[in-house]
């Protein structure tokens, strides 16, 4: 081992230039590598940290759970953090001057869904009580309904209905010449008109602007708003957001 040693500096000692050389060539290969490494690792936190901003800090969401169930999930021992959400109804607008989108759809968030939920506040603040509600930017900018901070507005709350079936924001909203069209199409499928049934009035202070949430989707038929989740109504089930303890067994748990 000695003797290698020796040939080694030996070597080193008779080629300086190369050696020189080869030194620089390590060290910016060695530079290389961990600025390589340093950019993925940034590039990947900050994906991870817009996903979390604009979609919400949960790993699955869970729709439409019975309070008979929510037990299972509040007490399941691979669940860190549970975040509620409840839909309170639709209420029409009037205003909308679109007529696909002729609804405000409300839903209370719990304050863990609230600062988790990928609420992005253009203007105001988050709602602190159920009386206090914020509203999407584009029920003004696609709407065109005049709504502004400090506002107090009244809503007629119900459920949406077809061939006896309560509809949600997965179900578009059909107007006349959409159904006709349809129709003319050969298209046989939701030609029945909907219906709207009021249970319950409500009034909310306008206290935040927020950007459109990315659950809701470009066809839904409600303009979606949220209010703050101060009681759980137990004749209404619950929509659950779930953060794991070990993120790897989102899939599996999941099925």
């Amino acid at each position: 081992m000695k003797i290698l040693n020796k040939l080694t500096m030996k070597n080193l000692k008779l080629n300086k230039k190369r050696t020189i050389v080869t030194i620089i060539g390590i060290s910016l290969s060695v530079a290389l590598i961990c600025a390589i490494t340093t950019f993925v690792v940034s590039f990947q936190n900050s994906m991870i940290e817009r996903e979390i901003k604009t979609n919400g800090n949960y790993h699955i969401r869970v729709q439409n759970v019975s309070k008979e169930n929510e037990k299972y999930l509040e007490n399941n021992a691979k669940i860190q953090d549970v975040q509620i959400s409840q839909e309170i109804g639709y209420a029409p607008l009037e205003e909308s001057q679109n007529e696909n989108k002729p609804f405000a759809y409300i839903e209370s968030y719990d304050e863990d869904l609230l600062q988790n939920g990928g609420i992005i506040i253009i203007e105001g603040r988050l709602p602190e009580n159920e009386n206090e509600i914020i509203i999407p930017e584009h029920v003004i900018q696609n709407g065109k309904v005049n709504w502004n901070v400090g506002d107090t507005i009244e809503f007629d709350i119900g459920n949406r209905y077809k061939d006896g079936d309560v509809l949600n924001q997965t179900n578009p909203y059909y107007t006349d010449k959409d159904r006709l069209d349809r129709k003319e199409s050969g298209i046989e499928d939701d030609l029945e008109q909907e219906t709207f049934v009021v249970n319950t009035q409500k009034t909310y202070t306008i206290v935040g602007i927020m950007e459109r949430l990315n659950s809701e989707s470009y066809s839904a038929p409600g303009y979606t708003m949220i209010i703050k989740l101060d009681k759980i109504d137990d004749t209404k089930n619950v929509n659950m957001s779930l953060v794991l303890k070990d993120p790897a067994e989102t899939y599996d748990f999941e099925e």
